[in-house]
């Protein structure tokens, strides 16, 4: 019998084994090369040795618990068993080892995974946050990197304390920005949690440190107080994080001064800041929700300025209405925001139902009572839909307005949204000043396509035409 036939005899009594004519492995008569693989088998084999006293040549011992393993397979998975077990090639002689800071059910789970490549655990976030803890110890990183993902999938209130707590501990910068933007979203519910005094000094600081932890500061200082009732508040760094000139005077003199937890010199300071009599030395808190509309009576925006208004914000392109302002310099359509938001992307829809074109630009502010121009178009005509992207602006208020020369048609809007989005846009100067695209050329109903595409920045080549023509403009 040939050795090919024997292959074949073998085959047919192991259903589980394959041929394969790729690597060199076996010569037969006729000059083939074959391979015989049985992974699934081989795979088996090692899994059942998991906590197997068969073939075990080591003891490892978690808080008094022996657990039966193999120097060669944990040398072989693990960098931190192979230097533990064969400390410079030379085979540790002791038949148990110790090992320490872990519990006997979570060490099982990393066990577990150096045998099998899977660990299977019915949700309990303290073992995963342990086995995560000595996955990262240990430079488990496939173990970590999996833990994390997971970890990230099910954050929840019960769960965001401790699951933060321990990526600031280790520094998991993943694991830390999903646990904050959980709490960017529930900004109010977190502060006001009962909970709210498990984290740990480092977590409430780097917390707090966030522009885009959103809520009234009186709330985050009276969270803050009750943390400090049960927490040790080192150098006083928590209390630090509060930005006092964002209270109010009344909120200074009825709760933070009773308190005692600020000094009375920064009092003052703040409240110099509050009434104008100092720059205020901490920025604004703002909202940042990524890819909604803000602009909607829902999230408690409103028209503060212009004419037939009521329907701007209802996100309803099917009108014959529109708004408008008067033919002035100083009047305008203006949207206030419900609460202070991150920003850089405007929708508006221009009334296309004649033959007429409009010039405008837009400004953002905080206050209302500085104003920054983020869209220039006032040199060009435009008309539709206005998809319009600009660099990030913390702002409260929008407002849009005609040209400074006087323009021969008042402007008409049919509706407005405001979110942020995440994209990548060419900004000059801070402000988008030209259309991207001659959608005259390129208009289905009032979107335009990105066929021919600059190399360099992946968004539509565009030459600014010596007598623009736009029915829809968009953000370069």
């Amino acid at each position: 019998m040939s050795s090919f036939d024997a292959f074949n005899t073998h085959r047919s009594n192991n259903d589980s084994a394959s041929v394969e004519k790729m690597v060199p492995s076996v010569a037969t008569d006729d000059g083939d090369v074959i391979t015989v693989s049985d992974f699934s088998k081989h795979f088996e084999d090692t899994c059942s040795l998991y906590l197997n006293e068969k073939f075990s040549d080591v003891i490892l011992v978690v808080d008094g618990e022996k657990l039966h393993a193999h120097k060669a397979i944990l040398a072989a998975r693990s960098e931190y068993f192979d230097a533990l077990l064969y400390d410079g090639l030379q085979d540790l002689k002791q038949s148990e080892v110790a090992i320490k800071d872990v519990s006997p059910e979570a060490f099982k789970q990393v066990l577990k995974f150096i045998y099998t490549g899977t660990i299977t655990i019915t949700f309990n976030s303290g073992l995963i946050l342990e086995v995560l803890e000595f996955a990262h110890k240990y430079s488990f990183k496939n173990l970590e990197n999996s833990t994390i993902q997971k970890l990230k999938s099910v954050l929840n209130f019960k769960n965001i304390w401790s699951i933060l707590n321990t990526a600031n501990l280790y520094d998991l910068s993943d694991l830390k920005q999903a646990c904050h933007t959980f709490m960017d979203q529930n900004a109010l519910e977190i502060v006001t949690s009962d909970c709210f005094t498990e984290l740990s000094q480092k977590s409430v600081i780097k917390l707090l440190e966030r522009d885009t932890f959103f809520v009234l500061e009186i709330e985050i200082f009276k969270s803050v107080s009750k943390w400090c009732k049960v927490n040790d508040d080192v150098d006083g760094l928590v209390i630090r994080s509060i930005r006092l000139s964002w209270l109010t005077v009344e909120d200074i003199l009825s709760t933070v001064w009773p308190s005692k937890l600020v000094e009375n010199e920064n009092l003052l300071g703040a409240m110099a800041e509050i009434v104008g009599i100092k720059a205020k030395t901490s920025v604004c808190r703002g909202k940042k929700l990524t890819d909604v509309n803000i602009a909607t009576p829902e999230n408690k925006a409103e028209v503060i300025a212009g004419n037939n208004t009521t329907f701007l914000l209802t996100g309803n392109r099917n009108v014959d209405k529109c708004a408008y302002h008067s033919i002035n310099c100083k009047s305008s359509i203006t949207v206030k925001l419900g609460v202070p938001s991150y920003l850089n992307h405007i929708n508006m829809m221009l009334w296309d139902k004649d033959s007429r074109y409009y010039s405008y630009y837009i400004e953002v502010s905080l206050n209302q009572e500085k104003w920054k121009k983020v869209v220039n178009y006032s040199s060009y005509p435009c008309r539709s839909l206005q998809d319009l992207y600009f660099k990030e602006e913390l702002a409260q208020k929008c407002q849009t307005l005609d040209r400074d020369t006087c323009p021969i048609h008042p402007q008409r809007v049919l509706l407005t949204q405001n979110r942020f989005a995440v994209c990548h846009n060419s900004i000059i100067g801070g402000i988008v000043s030209y259309p991207s695209v001659q959608v005259g050329q390129m208009r289905i109903d009032a979107h335009c396509r990105r066929d021919a595409t600059d190399g360099a920045t992946g968004y539509p080549a565009f030459s600014p035409p010596r007598v623009p023509l736009c029915d829809v403009t968009q953000g370069a």
